[in-house]
């Protein structure tokens, strides 16, 4: 059975700028569909189809996988399932089954070759997952090439409960979801797991924070927590503070404890790793990092 997998890069979104080109960590979304389709053992060929000569540079100067330029009339808000269709054909129309896998969902959970053994055993003419609401996302769709052709086709769903990409917010929290199931500790089953809370008590003081680490690694703590935030970015600034005396608006507080940037969490995390212990920070960070 030939399987052709295609992901769908168009070159810009409605709502979110360059969606597709975005990063979690350092690479795309659309490389990250791509590594997706990699680890399955049942593709047969990759191909990224899209209207946009910026995705075709990145495509090929990286060789991530067969780009191929859709045909014209198909960009913007072309009906997705027409763009897989379209790639088809321009691969050449000769594999059995289509797989669609859009970028703006890649916190997919489902192994791709588990789904594709699903339509298989259950000989579906379309598949298609949805989201925990019941409607269809675009984690993966999986299709015959005739689909077109066939009067009643057997269709059938699985739950794939990821998110869909339309907002920062929405990458913030896709991204977030990626870093926790690609299980960056390595952690052991079975296993306690102590995470020293330090949240923001270093006060914006490099050499209090390089304490805390110190602390935690000599208390044998597996990991120390840093929480950050941009105050404007967490309150509204008519809320007053709402806890012991304090007088000033919320967002005054926050902004005492706000003042650390990236390079400073970078060189605190290489400090921790020195002392051999995780770092982490809460996921308000996620959309300053991405």
């Amino acid at each position: 059975m030939s399987i052709l997998a295609v992901i769908p890069a168009k070159s810009d979104s409605n709502r979110l700028e360059k969606k597709n080109m975005r990063k979690i960590g350092n690479k795309t979304l659309i490389e990250i569909a791509i590594d997706y389709a990699k680890k399955s053992k049942k593709i047969t060929d990759i191909v990224v189809s899209t209207d946009s000569e910026e995705v075709v540079e990145y495509i090929n100067s990286n060789k991530l996988c067969k780009c191929i330029m859709r045909t014209e009339g198909l960009s913007g808000d072309a009906e997705v399932f027409e763009v897989y269709k379209d790639a088809w054909n321009l691969c050449g129309g000769e594999h059995e089954y289509i797989i669609g896998l859009q970028p703006d969902n890649p916190d997919r959970k489902l192994k791709l070759d588990d789904v594709i053994d699903y339509v298989n055993e259950n000989n579906l003419d379309d598949f298609f997952t949805v989201g925990e609401n019941g409607k269809k996302n675009g984690a993966i769709r999986m299709f015959k090439k005739n689909i077109d052709s066939i009067n009643n086709p057997k269709v059938n769903t699985l739950l794939e409960n990821c998110i869909n990409i339309h907002t920062q917010s929405d990458l913030s929290i896709a991204a977030s979801r990626v870093i926790i199931n690609s299980n960056p500790l390595d952690l052991e089953p079975n296993k306690v797991f102590i995470i020293a809370e330090a949240a923001c008590n270093h006060m914006c003081s490099i050499d209090l924070a390089k304490a805390m680490i110190d602390c935690a690694a000599d208390a044998g703590a597996d990991a120390i927590k840093f929480q950050t935030y941009k105050g404007e970015r967490t309150v509204t600034k008519y809320a007053p503070a709402f806890w012991g005396t304090e007088t000033m608006k919320q967002t005054e507080y926050y902004k005492r404890l706000d003042k650390f940037n990236k390079e400073d969490y970078e060189y605190l995390f290489d400090y921790a790793n020195q002392k051999n212990i995780h770092h982490i920070l809460d996921h308000r960070f996620i959309s300053i990092l991405y």
